[in-house]
């Protein structure tokens, strides 16, 4: 069989639990409310296809030290708690990154320095390859 198999990283399971704790705090964060310093910023890039699909980061000085592998299952695990199951079923990327890591201050400019506080706990955006809709012609009946 041509493919690698990798082990699991080990987290200290109280570790995981904190940092899934903060996560899902940070989402249950009342809308328009600032996000408090410390908190991670809390990304979702929705699809706009069928099926719908979830990409969901969070940029948090508390994952410096933490693999990325270890960083993606306590996200999910905030995701799983607070949405629920399906949302994780239709989740496709998921990705934890500390504010000073070059892919956060690409993607993320304003969250990477943690500069301003999203409008919503969970702040939605427009994925970078998503096509605007265009109206549909109307047919005659």
């Amino acid at each position: 069989m041509a493919v690698i198999k990798k082990r699991d990283t080990i987290l200290d399971p109280v570790l995981a639990e904190e940092l899934c704790d903060g996560i899902v705090e940070e989402m249950n964060r009342p809308n328009r409310t600032p996000r408090p310093p410390g908190n991670p910023a809390v990304i979702q890039e929705e699809s706009g296809g069928v099926p719908k699909y979830s990409h969901w980061y969070v940029i948090w000085w508390q994952f410096a030290g933490i693999d990325t592998d270890a960083r993606s299952r306590v996200i999910l695990d905030a995701v799983e708690r607070r949405f629920g199951r399906k949302e994780v079923l239709r989740t496709s990327m998921v990705m934890g990154l500390t504010p000073d890591e070059p892919l956060a201050k690409e993607l993320f400019p304003a969250e990477s320095t943690m500069a301003a506080a999203p409008d919503t706990a969970v702040r939605e955006t427009r994925g970078k390859y998503v096509v605007p809709r265009s109206a549909s012609p109307k047919r005659k009946t």
